[in-house]
């Protein structure tokens, strides 16, 4: 039997030049607390702030019309 570790989480991490894709395997409600993260840490940790009119949280498994 395979145990399932719930406090594992599934991320990927795309960077090109100025910009970042970060794609996670999880809930919306998750990936909005991780946003709110990353944007505190770019703003106190290095100074930097992140364009929230361009930062976005989509589903990539929904088909576009």
């Amino acid at each position: 039997m395979i145990s399932i570790d719930s406090n594992f989480k599934r991320l990927y991490y795309f960077r090109y030049a100025d910009d970042f894709i970060i794609g996670v395997v999880d809930s919306k409600k998750y990936c909005t607390i991780l946003k709110e993260k990353i944007h505190d840490f770019l703003e106190t940790g290095l100074n930097l702030i992140l364009n929230l009119g361009k930062t976005s949280i989509t589903n990539a498994t929904k088909k576009l019309s």
